[in-house]
């Protein structure tokens, strides 16, 4: 550090480190990056897992990167192309907060994207404006079997949880609230 110049504040990772998680598990470094799957579903012919990246917990579909828990919906919309190559197509994706597709959900139906936001506890969000707070949305996660999960998770793997933990800016204090909670259902 150079003097007078004040501390950095930890910078958070974001859907790259998705990314890193699942090359480690798929180049067979499964070791630490196995156990940082906490909850996996299939719904509508795709596998879906909960994960825990350095800034949280992570949606993560099949072949995409993944969305923070806590800023994700559901929507149907066809998004914004950003190359003259590629059109996105018209669908249900995964977003992170209103309008930044993530995954798409080829095929899904109502039924499928109902029980991809049971699962996980991401709100499916209508055509305009968002309509749900961030703490709407974060509460949502938390009556899902995904946080059942992640909780029981925590108690498996504690020192990992707890490092993981330093940097929770999309469900801030997820660590001490399973904690917390695993120990009132342990009594």
């Amino acid at each position: 550090m150079h003097e007078g110049r004040a501390p950095q504040p930890r910078q958070c990772a974001s859907t790259l480190a998705v990314l890193v998680i699942r090359w480690e598990i798929s180049a067979g470094h499964e070791g630490q990056m196995r156990n940082r799957i906490f909850h996996q579903v299939s719904i509508a012919g795709m596998t879906f897992e909960g994960l825990i990246a350095a800034d949280g917990p992570y949606l993560s579909g099949p072949t995409q990167g993944g969305v923070a828990l806590g800023p994700a919906g559901l929507r149907y919309f066809q998004p914004v192309s950003h190359s003259v190559r590629h059109t996105p197509p018209l669908g249900w994706w995964v977003v992170k907060y209103y309008g930044e597709e993530r995954i798409f959900l080829p095929g899904f139906d109502r039924i499928a994207i109902r029980d991809l936001s049971g699962e996980f506890g991401v709100p499916v969000l209508g055509e305009h404006a968002p309509e749900y707070s961030d703490h709407v949305r974060r509460e949502y996660f938390f009556t899902s079997p995904a946080w059942d999960a992640l909780r029981h998770w925590v108690t498996k793997h504690p020192r990992i949880a707890r490092t993981l933990a330093t940097c929770d800016s999309y469900l801030p204090r997820w660590y001490d609230r399973a904690v917390a909670e695993a120990k009132a259902l342990a009594l």
